[in-house]
């Protein structure tokens, strides 16, 4: 199936690079796929099926039929295709891709800096365990903070 891919890739005149860029695919993800002969995930069948209509998404992975949906053998039986139009960056798909991953570095953002506000919350924390708390008197298991006691005079009452 990759080296299929690789056929379409040709003859639609793109390198590799301007393919992988179009269906929103890391830098040498697809290289990577040709050079080791390894399949892609379902995801990035899905996206050139909906960027490159003409694709005959059918010989892609079975290689039965016509490489483009607009195929045909002309009178002469000489194979006959209409190009694909190259894919524009306006694309729905591209678009929303694009957006889905400004959003996720956003997030990944956010968690990086919540995961620094727990680290210094829990170092206070253990400070705080370390250290003893000011305006507290301990009697056995029970503590009592200062503002508990109540001065009637002589006698002092200890609240709950």
């Amino acid at each position: 199936m990759i080296r299929r891919l690789e056929q379409f890739i040709k003859n639609q005149g793109l390198s590799v690079r301007s393919f992988e860029q179009s269906i929103g695919a890391s830098d040498g993800m697809i290289r990577r796929a040709i050079k080791n002969n390894t399949d892609i995930q379902s995801k990035w069948l899905s996206i050139t099926a909906d960027i490159y209509p003409n694709l005959d998404i059918n010989w892609l992975l079975t290689g039965q039929g016509f490489m483009l949906k607009s195929e045909s053998t002309s009178p002469t039986g000489e194979h006959v295709s209409d190009p694909l139009p190259l894919p524009t960056e306006e694309s729905l798909l591209y678009t929303m891709y694009k957006e889905e991953k400004a959003e996720n570095k956003e997030l990944i953002e956010q968690i990086g800096a919540l995961k620094q506000q727990i680290k210094t919350l829990e170092e206070k924390i253990a400070e705080l365990q370390l250290s003893p708390l000011p305006n507290v008197a301990s009697v056995g298991s029970t503590r009592i903070r200062k503002s508990d006691v109540v001065d009637l005079g002589d006698v002092q009452f200890v609240g709950q």
